[in-house]
């Protein structure tokens, strides 16, 4: 991190790096009502449309994984770029894909460069912006996401209703490139030349397991994971329980569902808001003990229908919310800590996020049931692993003081 003036108002960047968090969902989301009707026009029963949100995910995680070891030997804005105008070429292939082979490959481009761009954002803010400032634009980042989840799917809805399936990609591509102006126009190079690493290639990744080694890092990127993979394992069971087991209409489900979307943008916003008499780790702290609370209460409640359907949807409304205080902060916290490795840490954190919410969104969807114990249990069991990782921090201030 710089010591000297920012080359960017962090009210400026955060909107930036806001716009750059809502290209994820937006790439995720917009496709949702579609999928469907691409396999009715070019899928196969070998190659379903389900599938590319497969690709996606892998394509996300592959990406962080690979290119983090490297992003921090060219700098951000450059590679920023290219990636986002590879991602809205990728989204205008899929566009205009013959058939299913091409599309899938089309989003896995797509995913791969995403993955490169968030990366690279991710870093630069940390290159300019003490851990506070760092975890006050996260928050509005995730803020934008949030907002972004609530509003793409209906967006992607509209555009079925006016035109195809191929005006989503056509849109998607679109945004992306609004995007990059933005991003061309308003973020400087945050990431000097002589701040750039000099690792020859045949160690590059050995720095993943050395962050993994500085016990700042992993703490803070194993608490943000358990938060997020909240999310994860929320979206993968909780529709069971709400139309199975409570027998609510699709369309009830939907708007509920959105609402409690909504939940996460708004701590993130207050989360920015108090972050300016609280610390990072006093907050991170607050949403981990909150989402204890709220896990014990979510268990009580599918294992013995205490409080019926308005007790579970309130309790994921306020277990949503924590994820805004928990994870703007922890990952401020893990990237903060890495000093000029700051584009590894970006994407290590990044796959750990991936791993954990892939491993919990697996054991509830295998486990299937539409009481939702699976769901509660894995949520109960991240809240706990989070707040043990806390406790212990808190108990070790020599390394974990400005966490």
């Amino acid at each position: 991190m710089s010591s000297h003036e920012p080359p960017i108002r962090t009210g400026l960047l955060a909107i930036v790096t806001g716009l750059m968090f809502t290209i994820g969902p937006s790439m995720v989301d917009l496709s949702l009502p579609a999928l469907p009707l691409i396999q009715q026009s070019i899928g196969t029963s070998a190659l379903r449309a389900e599938l590319s949100l497969t690709v996606v995910f892998l394509g996300l995680a592959l990406a962080q994984l690979i290119f983090g070891a490297f992003a921090d030997r060219w700098g951000r804005r450059r590679p920023l770029l290219i990636g986002m105008a590879g991602y809205c070429c990728a989204a205008l292939a899929a566009a205009f894909a013959p058939d299913m082979v091409t599309f899938l490959i089309a989003r896995l481009i797509q995913a791969v460069c995403y993955g490169v761009a968030i990366v690279l954002a991710r870093s630069a803010v940390v290159d300019i912006s003490d851990e506070r400032s760092t975890a006050r634009v996260f928050s509005t980042a995730i803020m934008f996401m949030a907002l972004m989840s609530v509003i793409a799917p209906a967006v992607g809805g509209a555009l079925l209703a006016i035109w195809s399936w191929r005006a989503i990609f056509l849109v998607m591509s679109a945004f992306g490139a609004i995007v990059m102006l933005a991003v061309a126009a308003c973020l400087p190079e945050t990431l000097s030349p002589e701040r750039r690493t000099r690792l020859p290639v045949s160690r590059v990744f050995s720095t993943y397991g050395g962050l993994l080694r500085q016990g700042r890092f992993a703490a803070c990127a194993i608490i943000g994971a358990c938060a997020v993979t909240y999310q994860f394992t929320y979206n993968t069971g909780a529709p069971a329980v709400v139309v199975e087991h409570y027998g609510l209409q699709p369309a009830t489900a939907g708007l509920i569902f959105s609402v409690i979307a909504i939940s996460t943008a708004l701590a993130s916003q207050l989360n920015s808001w108090l972050l300016r008499w609280r610390t990072p780790s006093q907050m991170m702290s607050l949403g981990v003990t909150l989402s204890v609370v709220c896990s014990a209460v979510l268990l009580t409640n599918v294992l013995t229908g205490v409080g019926g359907v308005a007790m579970f949807v309130v309790t994921l409304f306020v277990l949503m919310a924590t994820i805004g205080l928990i994870a703007a902060n922890a990952m401020a916290g893990a990237i903060s800590s890495a000093g000029h490795q700051a584009g590894a840490a970006s994407a290590l954190v990044g796959v750990v996020q991936f791993v954990f919410g892939t491993v919990s969104s697996a054991i509830v969807g295998v486990f299937h049931d539409a009481q939702g114990r699976p769901m509660a249990m894995a949520i109960m069991a991240l809240s706990l692993i989070a707040l043990a990782i806390s406790m212990r921090t808190r108990s070790q201030p020599s390394t974990f003081a400005s966490v």
